[in-house]
Protein backbone atom coordinates (compact mmCIF):
# COMPACT_ATOMS: atom_id res chain seq x y z
CA UNK A 1 0.00 0.00 0.00
CA UNK A 2 1.43 3.11 -0.70
CA UNK A 3 -0.56 6.87 0.53
CA UNK A 4 1.19 10.04 -1.55
CA UNK A 5 -0.66 12.28 0.88
CA UNK A 6 -3.07 12.11 3.83
CA UNK A 7 -6.07 11.51 1.64
CA UNK A 8 -5.18 9.43 -1.84
CA UNK A 9 -4.05 5.93 -0.97
CA UNK A 10 -3.33 2.80 -3.37
CA UNK A 11 -3.19 -0.79 -2.38
CA UNK A 12 -2.71 -4.25 -4.42
CA UNK A 13 -2.95 -7.90 -4.04
CA UNK A 14 -3.80 -11.18 -5.06
CA UNK A 15 -4.96 -11.59 -8.53
CA UNK A 16 -4.25 -8.16 -10.12
CA UNK A 17 -6.20 -6.43 -7.76
CA UNK A 18 -5.44 -2.24 -7.40
CA UNK A 19 -8.00 -0.69 -5.11
CA UNK A 20 -8.09 2.91 -4.97
CA UNK A 21 -9.28 5.51 -1.98
CA UNK A 22 -9.87 9.78 -2.30
CA UNK A 23 -10.77 9.84 1.05
CA UNK A 24 -8.37 8.81 3.73
CA UNK A 25 -8.99 5.00 3.36
CA UNK A 26 -12.79 5.43 4.37
CA UNK A 27 -14.15 3.99 1.46
CA UNK A 28 -11.86 2.16 -1.27
CA UNK A 29 -12.46 1.19 -5.47
CA UNK A 30 -11.31 -1.68 -7.60
CA UNK A 31 -9.39 -0.23 -10.63
CA UNK A 32 -8.43 -2.05 -13.43
CA UNK A 33 -5.30 -3.53 -14.10
CA UNK A 34 -5.07 -5.48 -16.93
CA UNK A 35 -3.19 -8.54 -15.15
CA UNK A 36 -4.55 -11.55 -13.00
CA UNK A 37 -0.98 -11.60 -11.68
CA UNK A 38 -0.53 -11.09 -7.75
CA UNK A 39 0.71 -8.27 -7.36
CA UNK A 40 3.48 -7.85 -3.89
CA UNK A 41 4.54 -3.62 -3.88
CA UNK A 42 3.21 -0.17 -5.02
CA UNK A 43 5.14 3.25 -4.61
CA UNK A 44 3.24 6.38 -5.15
CA UNK A 45 5.75 9.63 -4.99
CA UNK A 46 2.60 11.81 -6.19
CA UNK A 47 -0.56 11.66 -6.46
CA UNK A 48 -0.43 11.09 -10.04
CA UNK A 49 2.43 8.74 -10.65
CA UNK A 50 2.11 5.05 -9.10
CA UNK A 51 4.38 1.90 -9.70
CA UNK A 52 3.26 -1.44 -8.87
CA UNK A 53 4.84 -4.42 -8.93
CA UNK A 54 4.17 -8.51 -8.64
CA UNK A 55 4.82 -12.21 -9.02
CA UNK A 56 6.35 -13.25 -12.54
CA UNK A 57 7.91 -9.70 -13.00
CA UNK A 58 5.06 -7.79 -14.26
CA UNK A 59 5.30 -3.86 -13.98
CA UNK A 60 2.32 -1.82 -14.25
CA UNK A 61 2.45 2.17 -14.09
CA UNK A 62 -0.42 4.81 -13.45
CA UNK A 63 0.06 8.51 -13.91
CA UNK A 64 -3.64 9.31 -12.61
CA UNK A 65 -3.36 7.81 -8.90
CA UNK A 66 -3.91 4.63 -9.90
CA UNK A 67 -6.99 4.75 -11.64
CA UNK A 68 -6.14 3.69 -15.16
CA UNK A 69 -3.02 0.88 -15.34
CA UNK A 70 -0.26 0.60 -18.10
CA UNK A 71 2.02 -2.64 -18.15
CA UNK A 72 5.46 -2.21 -18.83
CA UNK A 73 8.22 -4.47 -20.32
CA UNK A 74 10.40 -4.88 -17.08
CA UNK A 75 12.58 -7.56 -18.84
CA UNK A 76 13.05 -9.19 -15.56
CA UNK A 77 12.14 -13.26 -15.46
CA UNK A 78 11.94 -13.03 -12.08
CA UNK A 79 9.43 -12.52 -9.35
CA UNK A 80 9.18 -8.61 -8.21
CA UNK A 81 8.29 -8.38 -4.10
CA UNK A 82 8.70 -4.54 -3.77
CA UNK A 83 9.37 -1.06 -5.32
CA UNK A 84 10.04 2.00 -4.12
CA UNK A 85 10.17 5.62 -5.82
CA UNK A 86 11.85 8.26 -3.75
CA UNK A 87 10.83 10.67 -6.78
CA UNK A 88 8.87 10.75 -10.07
CA UNK A 89 11.50 9.95 -12.50
CA UNK A 90 13.08 7.25 -9.70
CA UNK A 91 12.24 4.04 -8.80
CA UNK A 92 14.01 0.98 -7.51
CA UNK A 93 12.17 -2.66 -7.75
CA UNK A 94 13.36 -6.27 -6.03
CA UNK A 95 12.93 -9.75 -6.57
CA UNK A 96 13.76 -13.11 -6.27
CA UNK A 97 17.33 -14.55 -6.75
CA UNK A 98 18.20 -11.13 -6.07
CA UNK A 99 16.74 -9.24 -8.80
CA UNK A 100 17.18 -5.52 -8.83
CA UNK A 101 15.65 -2.84 -11.67
CA UNK A 102 16.08 0.61 -11.75
CA UNK A 103 14.30 3.04 -13.64
CA UNK A 104 14.99 6.64 -14.36
CA UNK A 105 11.43 7.88 -15.65
CA UNK A 106 9.13 6.94 -13.76
CA UNK A 107 8.50 3.21 -13.97
CA UNK A 108 8.68 3.19 -18.05
CA UNK A 109 11.72 1.49 -18.88
CA UNK A 110 14.25 -0.46 -16.41
CA UNK A 111 17.72 -1.39 -15.89
CA UNK A 112 18.98 -4.44 -13.86
CA UNK A 113 21.35 -3.91 -11.13
CA UNK A 114 24.23 -6.22 -9.75
CA UNK A 115 22.94 -7.01 -6.25
CA UNK A 116 25.83 -9.54 -5.10
CA UNK A 117 23.31 -11.93 -3.51
CA UNK A 118 21.37 -15.05 -4.90
CA UNK A 119 18.46 -14.69 -2.22
CA UNK A 120 15.12 -13.38 -2.96
CA UNK A 121 14.32 -9.76 -1.98
CA UNK A 122 10.92 -9.01 -1.36
CA UNK A 123 11.03 -5.31 -0.06
CA UNK A 124 13.05 -1.93 -0.64
CA UNK A 125 13.01 1.49 0.71
CA UNK A 126 14.79 4.27 -0.88
CA UNK A 127 15.77 8.25 0.46
CA UNK A 128 16.55 8.92 -3.34
CA UNK A 129 17.35 6.12 -6.29
CA UNK A 130 21.31 5.48 -4.91
CA UNK A 131 20.09 5.34 -1.17
CA UNK A 132 18.39 2.33 -0.69
CA UNK A 133 17.72 -0.82 1.50
CA UNK A 134 16.39 -4.07 0.91
CA UNK A 135 15.38 -7.03 2.81
CA UNK A 136 14.93 -10.94 2.04
CA UNK A 137 14.71 -14.67 2.04
CA UNK A 138 17.35 -15.73 5.02
CA UNK A 139 17.97 -12.58 6.89
CA UNK A 140 19.19 -10.62 3.89
CA UNK A 141 19.77 -6.80 4.13
CA UNK A 142 21.34 -4.87 1.18
CA UNK A 143 22.29 -1.41 1.65
CA UNK A 144 23.61 1.09 -1.63
CA UNK A 145 24.63 4.23 -1.89
CA UNK A 146 26.18 5.38 -5.32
Amino acid sequence: MSCPNDIACVAVGGGGTILTSADSGVTWTNQASGTGTNLSGVSCPSVSLCVAVGFGGPILTSEDGGGTWTIQTSGAGNSLGGVSCPSVRSCVAVGGAGAILTSADGGINWTSQISGTGNGLGGVSCLSISACVAVGQGGTILQWRG
